[in-house]
């Protein structure tokens, strides 16, 4: 079986059967890091950025397992994007009303021998925080290096701040 990253899927619509190829990728958010919308790099840096958000979910979480939301979205082969959804079957660690599942509105994504995605095998978006490229919570994995497995409910918050 073909690696999931670049592989392209299927997609066709439940109400006009229109169909489409494209690539899927999951995406992350860790609890309180949209704290990361309020400033630019040039602002802030990422291990500033890092530092105070690590104060913050400290004190919300004292057993220091931090919720991570999973989003997914799908990009044609030319770059075109189309999403986020949330991704099916989550673990919702706030209790957010996510909206519509992409499944509602599609049939599952199949591969070329008919083979359905298995969302466990998604590629993990990578993160940035530089005066390049600006992802939300993208300055924890520029400090840490660090990048949860898809559909990793939670991070352990020592093990990003130690070592």
């Amino acid at each position: 079986m073909k690696k999931a990253r670049n592989r392209q899927w299927t997609v066709r619509h439940r109400w006009n059967d229109f169909e489409k190829k494209l690539i899927p990728e999951a995406h992350w958010e860790v609890d309180f890091s949209s704290m990361s919308d309020e400033y630019t790099p040039e602002e802030i840096s990422a291990e500033d950025l890092f530092s105070r958000w690590t104060e913050e979910v400290g004190k919300k979480y004292e057993d220091g397992l931090v919720g991570i939301y999973w989003m997914y979205s799908f990009r044609s082969a030319d770059g075109c994007s189309d999403g986020p959804y949330h991704m099916p079957g989550q673990h919702n660690p706030w209790g957010l009303d996510v909206g519509k599942d992409f499944r509602e509105s599609y049939y599952w994504p199949e591969d070329e021998d008919g083979n359905l995605l298995n969302w466990l095998e998604l590629p993990v978006a990578d993160m940035q925080w530089n005066a390049d490229w600006t992802d939300k919570g993208g300055f924890i994995q520029e400090v840490t290096k660090w990048k949860p497995s898809v559909l990793q409910p939670y991070v352990y918050l020592p093990s990003l701040t130690q070592g």
